[in-house]
């Protein structure tokens, strides 16, 4: 299977409705894949605060 790899910078070369779409389709990519990292982070956020949480927990019996 072939790949068609472009260089966003180099859109400006390709016939006008072809160039409009090549950049409309990277745009989507960059948004989905920005909105999914955003979601990673916010998961290991919440993971990371639970961890703590359980720790700062823990710590508080072991002490009482």
């Amino acid at each position: 299977m072939d790949q068609l790899v472009i260089n966003p910078r180099q859109t400006e070369e390709l016939p006008g409705a072809v160039a409009r779409r090549v950049r409309c389709a990277l745009r989507s990519y960059c948004d989905a894949l920005a909105t999914r990292n955003q979601s990673v982070a916010d998961s290991l956020d919440e993971k990371a605060a639970v961890v703590l949480g359980n720790e700062r927990g823990a710590t508080s019996v072991l002490r009482g």
